[in-house]
């Protein structure tokens, strides 16, 4: 009897030993990244302004559900117009002549987030996730107008803001050490020169898993 409970005690302990290994250590994500940005984010009118660039996280996984992310992408957009311009006249005066500008904008947004992430680790093959992060953005927005014949003008601005994301993904396994994260897709709050910007970020890409 002493040596079946021995037997069974060690058992236990195996599992609970081999269950407490069966999740990644840490996960390096790294992939594309695509934002709607509000239009707030750039010089855009209506519709605000689709940016594409790139996201990447490092999670540490304290047990098989929670873990701690750090996360960082970055998006950039540019684009030109050209317009003509009619100045206002008095009836009855000659027209003055019109005059085109051609305006350059770009813009691009970094964020750096960390928080606690939420795994679902029920099968092997999928994982799903959920996170809440907190950090800040920057933004940097250039301007550059041309009046043809009447010379050019720039604008250069930044900001550092505060920024917050709430979203979640999931990542199907490749391999032992490697998985494809289908989706990641975000809600991310930002502040925008003293104004609120509602976001959203879609990401894919490749997971390394280490520690298993």
């Amino acid at each position: 009897m002493k040596r079946f409970f021995s037997v069974t005690s060690l058992m236990l302990v195996a599992s609970l030993s081999t269950m407490a290994q069966d999740y990644p250590k840490a996960e390096v994500f790294g992939g594309y990244s695509f934002l709607h940005a509000d239009d707030s984010l750039s010089f855009r009118s209506a519709g605000g302004a689709n940016l594409h660039g790139w996201n990447a996280s490092v999670t540490a996984n304290l047990n098989r559900w929670f873990g701690l992310t750090a996360d960082f992408s970055g998006h950039y957009d540019s684009s030109s117009s050209v317009q003509e311009l009619v100045p206002p006249f008095p009836p009855g005066f000659p027209p003055i002549p019109t005059f085109t500008t051609t305006v350059k904008s770009s813009t691009n947004v970094h964020t750096f987030l960390v928080g606690p992430r939420f795994s679902y680790r029920k099968n092997e093959k999928i994982t799903p996730f959920a996170h809440v992060l907190f950090g800040v953005s920057r933004r940097h927005l250039d301007s550059d107008v041309s009046f043809i014949g009447f010379g050019r003008t720039s604008f250069s601005a930044n900001d550092t803001s505060f920024a917050g994301a709430v979203g979640g993904g999931l990542d199907v396994a490749m391999g032992k050490n490697l998985a494809l994260r289908v989706i990641q897709a975000d809600y991310l709050l930002t502040r925008a020169f003293g104004n609120n910007a509602n976001n959203a970020r879609i990401s894919t890409g490749i997971v390394f898993r280490f520690g298993r």
